[in-house]
């Protein structure tokens, strides 16, 4: 017994250790394991705001759940057939605001589909205003993985009190793109 405990408490070291790295392969595909339970700094709290201004008939649903600190819970921005761009912005409450160069991001699951294009790119906000329009870490459609929950990523160059995720779906039939948690600080 005595040498199994070592072994258990170093193999529990090393769980941890995989998920405070800057790769999103640990939330890949296993709801409930990323997200806001490897968050520094959720947003539990924040406001969330949609804009589907350039996606005529496009629709936002279950906003909160991705600011309520549960990635098992999700956002859904449903594309009707031709698509266009949706916008889901977080915004932290009671005046905080997050370092700049913190890693930041959102936990989303793209569907499989028949769409031509499929892309994710992050914008910051600080008192209401621009900050940094931010490509993400995976923002060319050939990069995402469809069907999966994945963490994209960025690093935003200046303080923020706000983060955007602006998902674009062209192409192909209606889609559905779920957002389980925006992440402020990995």
């Amino acid at each position: 017994m005595k040498t199994a405990f070592p072994l258990m408490l170093a193999a529990a070291g090393l769980a941890l250790l995989a998920g405070c790295g800057k790769t999103d392969e640990a939330a890949v595909g296993v709801p409930g394991t990323a997200g806001a339970d490897y968050c520094k700094a959720n947003l539990l709290g924040a406001a969330a705001i949609a804009d589907t201004a350039a996606c005529a008939g496009c629709v936002v649903n279950g906003h909160a759940a991705a600011v309520d600190n549960d990635p098992r819970t999700f956002a859904v921005l449903t594309f009707i057939d031709a698509g266009g761009t949706i916008g889901l912005r977080a915004v932290a409450a009671n005046g905080r605001s997050f370092p700049a160069r913190a890693e930041a991001g959102a936990l989303i699951r793209f569907p499989a589909g028949s769409a031509e294009e499929m892309s994710v790119r992050f914008n910051t906000y600080l008192a209401g205003q621009p900050v940094d329009r931010l490509l993400g870490g995976e923002s060319a459609s050939g990069a995402l993985r469809p069907d999966q929950e994945v963490f994209y990523t960025v690093t935003p160059t200046r303080p923020f009190d706000a983060l955007e995720a602006v998902v674009t779906v062209r192409g192909g039939e209606t889609a559905a793109v779920r957002v389980h948690e925006f992440c402020a600080e990995r």
